[in-house]
């Protein structure tokens, strides 16, 4: 591919711990290089139980130390000059922290970075302290995604963010996996099991 051309997307996140949000980058990152997409993996720290479920895809552990790694962060510099990455994904908000700085601190090409936004509330005080320092790197992202309509305005109203930046793609359900005829025992005999 030409430079003009070429797409190198990261999917970057705290951890590959089971969860939602791991779970579901895990399925689009496999799914995207399936259909020949160019994806990679970076996650701060483990746990990465996910890790196995990856097929083949470029993974890098940038292994923060701390509340925040100076070693992590040019670990992740480094890898996106390295792998010519230009969208940087982010799965919730603290990788944020990371991914933000490479736009404005660095030499090298500059990558776009989108926030993936799964969380609908922030009910904790502790939480909320946090967005003092999330909001800023959400304004500066190009793109801002939510899970939901009422989600995003949710969160355009309480917190300012931009509109013209704030996407929906909803979230959606492998229906393979959730397909009751993919179960081969009966209703009556799983009630019977159970009871």
């Amino acid at each position: 591919m030409t430079g003009a051309d070429h797409h190198s997307v990261m999917f970057l996140s705290g951890t590959l711990e089971q969860g939602g949000t791991e779970s579901k980058f895990v399925r689009l990152v496999n799914r995207l290089t399936r259909q020949g997409k160019s994806v990679h993996v970076a996650y701060l720290a483990g746990p990465e139980t996910l890790l196995p479920n990856l097929d083949g895809i470029p993974t890098v552990n940038l292994e923060r130390k701390g509340k925040f790694s100076l070693r992590a962060y040019r670990k992740l510099s480094n890898y996106v000059d390295e792998h010519a990455i230009t969208s940087i994904v982010t799965a919730n908000l603290y990788p944020l922290c990371y991914a933000v700085p490479l736009v404005f601190f660095r030499r090298g090409a500059i990558p776009k970075v989108i926030a993936s936004i799964n969380t609908s509330e922030m009910l904790s005080s502790r939480d909320r302290s946090f967005m003092t320092i999330y909001l800023p790197l959400l304004k500066r992202c190009e793109q801002i995604v939510f899970g939901a309509e009422k989600q995003r305005d949710d969160w355009l109203a309480a917190y300012s963010l931009p509109a013209d930046r704030a996407k929906v793609i909803y979230n959606g359900v492998d229906g393979d996996y959730f397909d009751a005829e993919a179960i081969p025992e009966s209703r009556q005999d799983i009630r019977v099991a159970l009871s």
